[in-house]
C-alpha cells in the first residue's frame, strides 16, 4: 500500500509551491507600483551598490552548487553532498553579509525616509532578505545532518528519513525560486539607475 505522501503527492512540498505563488504575487505587485512610480514626478534614480552585483552572482553559484549537492545526493555520494552544501551555505551567508553592506552605502548616501525610490529600494531588497533567512534556516538544518552523519551508513540512514528527503526537496525549491526572484528584482532595480 502506497504512503499518503507517494500516492498524492508530498502536502509540504505543495504547501511550498503555494508560499513561493503568494511571495511570487507580493513581489509582483511591489514591481507594477514601482514600475508606475518610476515615472511620476520627484522620482530620484538610485546607483545600486557594488555588494549587490557580488551578491547576485553569490546566489547564482549558490544555485549552482545546490544543484550539484542533488546530483550527488541520487548518487549516494555523500561526502560530496556535505561539500557542495557547505559551499552553499557559506554563498547564502555571503549572500546575506553583502546585502547588508549594500544597505548600509545606500543608507550612507540617502537615508531611507529621504525619497520614495529609496524606500522601495529597501523595501524591495529587504522583503526578499527575509524569505533569505527562512532558506538560511533550511540549508543550515540540513548541512548540520550531514555534518552529524559523515559515515557512508549513517548519511544513507539519514537521507532515508522522511523528513530530510522533504526539508531537503522543499529547501531546494525555496533557494532557486529566491535566486531567480532575486536576479528579477535585481534587473528592476537595476533599470532605476542614473
Amino acid at each position: 500500500m502506497k504512503s499518503l505522501t507517494t500516492a498524492r503527492g508530498n502536502p509540504y512540498v505543495t504547501m511550498v509551491w503555494l508560499t513561493l505563488l503568494g511571495s511570487f504575487m507580493l513581489f509582483l505587485f511591489l514591481i507594477m507600483i514601482f514600475s508606475v512610480r518610476i515615472h511620476g514626478l520627484g522620482w530620484e534614480k538610485i546607483e545600486l551598490p557594488p555588494s549587490f552585483y557580488i551578491s547576485s552572482v553569490c546566489i547564482l553559484i549558490s544555485s549552482v552548487t545546490l544543484h550539484l549537492s542533488r546530483i550527488s545526493l541520487r548518487n549516494e555520494e555523500f561526502r560530496t553532498v556535505y561539500f557542495w552544501l557547505t559551499l552553499t551555505l557559506l554563498l547564502a551567508i555571503g549572500f546575506g553579509v553583502l546585502q547588508c553592506i549594500g544597505w548600509n552605502n545606500l543608507f550612507i548616501r540617502n537615508s531611507p525616509a529621504s525619497h520614495t525610490s529609496m524606500a522601495f529600494t529597501y523595501l524591495i531588497s529587504g522583503l526578499h532578505f527575509l524569505h533569505i533567512v527562512l532558506g538560511l534556516g533550511a540549508l543550515a538544518w540540513l548541512w548540520n545532518g550531514f555534518r552529524k552523519n559523515v559515515r557512508y551508513v549513517d548519511s544513507y540512514v539519514y537521507t532515508l528519513n522522511p523528513k530530510t528527503a522533504t526539508v531537503y526537496q522543499t529547501a531546494t525549491i525555496f533557494w532557486h525560486f529566491l535566486g531567480i526572484l532575486w536576479l528579477l528584482l535585481f534587473c528592476v532595480l537595476w533599470v532605476n539607475q542614473p
